[in-house]
C-alpha cells in the first residue's frame, strides 16, 4: 500500500499567533528570526503570522503596523512633543 506524503501542517494556530503578537508587543524592533526562535516557528511561518494574521509589514528588518491605531497615533504625537520640547534646536 502506498503512503501519501503530505506537507507538514502549519504552525499558525491561535496560540502561536498570540505568542508572536506578545513578542512583537514586547519589542517590535526584532527581526523575523529573532521572533521565530522563541515562538518555536519557522521563519516563513512567523513571517506569515506577521503579515497575514497580525496585518504587519516589515520595514527593513523590523515589524511595524500597516495602519496606526488611535493609540499608536497618540503615542507618536506624545513622543514627538517630548523630543521637540527637550531639543535646543526648537527653542
Amino acid at each position: 500500500m502506498h503512503t501519501i506524503q503530505r506537507r507538514p501542517q502549519t504552525n499558525r494556530t491561535g496560540r502561536k499567533i498570540e505568542e508572536v503578537a506578545m513578542l512583537v508587543r514586547a519589542d517590535r524592533f526584532q527581526s523575523v528570526d529573532d521572533l521565530s526562535a522563541p515562538a518555536g516557528t519557522s521563519h516563513g511561518t512567523c513571517h506569515k503570522i506577521l503579515s497575514d494574521d497580525l496585518n504587519m509589514s516589515l520595514g527593513t528588518q523590523h515589524s511595524v503596523p500597516r495602519v496606526l491605531t488611535q493609540d499608536h497615533v497618540t503615542i507618536v504625537i506624545l513622543e514627538a512633543v517630548v523630543i521637540v520640547s527637550s531639543s535646543e534646536t526648537f527653542r
